[in-house]
């Protein structure tokens, strides 16, 4: 398969789980030390392993679910991730755009950060690191 910046999967070697990011391959635990260190993303949970979205939440209802494509750019010494990409609600194991985009329950998160926001009524909120397949 063809790797570019648009493109994510995840591999098995050796027993060890490898996620593709633009032309690298990273381990979970290099994909984990190159988020540490961003801003917006070090206080988020990195799975030891990835999982399907609806296997991972299967019995939570969640108000608002953020996408953040874990998908890089820039080059080896100005690395970051594209970020933000969706917003979505999931009610009784269905998910539901917010923004008339479409996803499916079958993407696979690599990790999440919980928040609530009373302002607004959200009461479980949720960020979640995807890859190309939301």
């Amino acid at each position: 398969m063809e790797k570019s910046l648009l493109n994510i999967m995840i591999g098995m070697v050796s027993g060890i789980n490898y996620v593709y990011v633009g032309e690298e391959c990273m381990t979970q635990t290099e994909l984990k030390e190159f988020l540490k260190d961003n801003e917006r993303y070090k206080g988020f949970t990195i799975l030891d392993k990835p999982i399907k979205f609806e296997d991972y939440f299967a019995d939570k209802n969640i108000d608002v679910v953020q996408l953040h494509s874990i998908e890089t750019y820039g080059d080896e010494h100005n690395k970051d991730v594209i970020g933000f990409c969706g917003v979505c609600k999931w009610k009784e194991g269905k998910i539901e755009a917010l923004d008339g985009d479409s996803y499916t329950s079958q993407m696979t998160i690599y990790g999440y950060e919980w928040w609530s926001n009373e302002e607004e009524g959200i009461e479980k909120g949720i960020d979640i690191l995807v890859g190309t397949d939301w």
